[in-house]
């Protein structure tokens, strides 16, 4: 079990990362705590020097400097931790690593979420820590029992080592795991560091489908630096992993993606919308004769996700699911049905909504004795 920190943390100078207009007021702040005394875990002393951030080398105006590279989900596996956060509260997981190259963990940076601030504070007080956790040997964290909805998550690097300390805000849902590498840089590095674009700087996505987002790192002369930034989502609605892809939630609303770098922000507006479609036609009755019919399925806006519900042993459609516009062959069987009027409903469900459409069908006893007499039955 990894031990929780509860106490109240003093720190290096205090820098806030400010996203979509708001920043926290800056506090002046001690040593890190050591939570040893009357704490549960202190951070492991290995005899290991903290690790030295990656430095940029120094650009010259008008360099051409490629994109930064995007490594792939399989190159770095991280699975969640396998006992679940409690009903109701969030749990944040992920690694601390250098921003330059991701696969080196920073050990012993603490990472915290403070209590809600009451009033306006003493100066040169800290808030109190909610939950907190010193990084291990490879950079892992683990944040249990946060509440849901708008927090704050701060990073303390190790003394010494030159890495930035940032604030990062971010919302949860109920019951969330959400996985959040946190990529630190120097200060030297970001002395140098311009701005993130973030793009799409604005995009559309379809309830439960997902996006791609991309951020540029820029420095002072405008050229990209391969810097990886931290990505959240401000405003709930849906989630994003460290590699931009968002997965929008199943409500339409307005969020906002956010890419940090240092203390440098960017954002992409971003609507969650359901799809748009018609049917025709809207009911289906096939008389006493017709054995098929088609049902047109049009996509009119987003990506629609539908799928076909059968709801009478006579009545059967082809294809049963699919995505986007489509032609539907929908047939009847009256073979061993009695003389009578049959109705039913097929139900297209979609990630737009879901519509019910009537379908008819009529057995004659002239029809029947057709079928006799040709030795149908």
């Amino acid at each position: 079990m990894r031990a929780k920190v509860a106490v109240l943390a003093i720190c290096a100078p205090a820098v806030v990362v400010s996203v979509l207009g708001c920043s926290a007021g800056v506090i002046d702040i001690g040593p890190i705590p050591n939570p040893s005394q009357g704490e549960e875990r202190a951070p492991a002393d290995d005899g290991l020097a903290a690790p030295t951030p990656s430095p940029i080398a120094e650009p010259q105006p008008g360099d051409d400097a490629a994109p930064a590279p995007t490594p792939s989900p399989e190159q770095t596996p991280n699975e969640p931790p396998t006992t679940p956060a409690d009903p109701g509260q969030s749990l944040i997981y992920g690694h601390v690593v250098d921003a330059l190259q991701p696969d080196l963990g920073i050990p012993q940076s603490y990472v915290y979420v403070p209590k809600p601030a009451t009033g306006q504070g003493t100066a040169g007080v800290r808030q109190e820590v909610l939950v907190g956790d010193y990084s291990d040997d490879s950079g892992y964290y683990e944040l249990r029992g946060v509440p849901a909805g708008d927090v704050t998550v701060v990073v303390e690097p190790p003394p010494d080592s030159g890495y930035q300390r940032i604030e990062i805000q971010t919302t949860l849902a109920p019951g969330q795991q959400m996985r959040l590498r946190i990529t630190l840089v120097s200060e030297e590095v970001f002395a140098q560091l311009k701005q993130v674009i973030v793009s799409p700087s604005a995009a559309e996505v379809t309830v439960g489908q997902t996006l791609r987002f991309s951020a540029a790192v820029l420095d002072i002369y405008g050229n990209v630096q391969p810097i990886q930034p931290i990505w959240v989502v401000v405003g709930g609605g849906g989630t994003i992993d460290e590699y931009g892809v968002f997965r929008a939630g199943n409500e339409p609303c307005q969020t906002t993606v956010v890419a940090i770098a240092g203390r440098k922000t960017g954002t992409a507006a971003v609507s969650v919308v359901r799809p748009e479609f018609s049917v025709s036609p809207r009911e289906l009755d096939f008389g006493s004769l017709a054995c098929s019919q088609t049902l047109q399925i049009v996509e009119n806006a987003g990506q629609l996700q539908w799928t076909l519900e059968e709801s009478a042993p006579w009545l059967s459609v082809a294809p049963t699911s699919g995505s986007g516009s489509a032609a539907v062959a929908v047939s009847v069987s009256r073979e061993g049905l009695e003389p009578g009027l049959y109705e039913c409903a097929l139900v297209l469900r979609t990630n737009g909504g879901t519509l019910s459409i009537p379908v008819r069908m009529e057995v004659s006893r002239t029809l029947i004795e057709i079928h006799a007499a040709r030795g149908v039955r």
